[in-house]
């Protein structure tokens, strides 16, 4: 049972996200004017609207960083109340509610934990069939995370190659391309990750958080195809090669 499960009703000090997007250090994504903040039991959250199939993949990103936790993922607890409404919209979507990832900024760590940091980060994002990476991927003093999982649900062999690009993207762009041999590790890391998952645990989890089906059988197809990865006599490159239109479709990447 996921424990964090505010409603929309006890938000409170609500306003605008575009209040405190500078200030925070945040970019106005296409959503942004949908977007509220406000704080939950002295917490930090966002609430947007959200129909149930996006909230359901937040909602299973966060639960399936706790099945991994391990690795030390960080991705934001998420809660979502479907008969809420942000503001006076007149959509019929629900409200999605997630706790802020507060940065990190204090002492620094080896150039090895900051790699291998990125390579977990695109791996989870991997399984989880993410397929707007950079925008919704950064980093701090405490390694890389990731959010606004709503996007999800992608084939992992049609995503594959546009992760491996995007995480040798984010590399380069934090000065760690040299410490990454081969960016395949990011598909090593997703099968090593997919067999540590407790598929019964998820299950119950995701059943008690009332995850749209449709949503938890993408991801867990993903987990099974990266499980079958590990056991091919194939490289996991290769295995991860797409083999219909039907893998590629509704990738932003490719």
């Amino acid at each position: 049972m996921v424990e964090w499960d505010p409603a929309y009703e006890e938000i409170e000090e609500v306003r605008p996200f575009a209040e405190v997007a500078e200030d925070r250090g945040y970019t106005l994504g296409e959503n942004a004017e949908d977007m509220l903040v406000g704080t939950y039991e002295g917490d930090n959250v966002f609430a947007e609207p959200q129909d149930s199939i996006e909230a359901s993949y937040n909602i299973l990103a966060d639960i399936l960083g706790q099945e991994l936790s391990e690795y030390d993922l960080r991705v934001p607890s998420a809660s979502y109340d479907g008969g809420a409404k942000v503001r006076d919209q007149s959509s019929s979507s629900g409200v999605l509610i997630t706790r802020e990832i507060t940065p990190d900024f204090g002492e620094t760590r080896d150039v090895d934990f900051y790699s291998g940091s990125l390579i977990d980060v695109f791996a989870f994002q991997a399984l989880m069939g993410q397929g707007d990476l950079l925008d919704n991927t950064s980093s701090d003093f405490d390694g890389f995370f990731a959010y606004d999982f709503g996007g999800s649900g992608a084939d992992i062999s049609g995503i594959y190659n546009a992760v491996k690009s995007e995480a040798e993207k984010m590399a380069e762009r934090n000065g760690l391309g040299a410490e990454i041999e081969s960016y395949d590790e990011v598909g090593d890391r997703a099968v090593e990750m997919a067999e540590e998952v407790d598929l019964k645990s998820l299950q119950n989890k995701a059943a008690s958080s009332d995850v749209e089906s449709s949503a938890y059988m993408s991801v867990m197809d993903n987990i099974q195809t990266a499980r079958d990865a590990g056991k091919a006599s194939d490289s996991v490159a290769e295995f991860f090669s797409p083999t219909s239109s039907v893998q590629d479709e509704g990738v932003e990447l490719l």
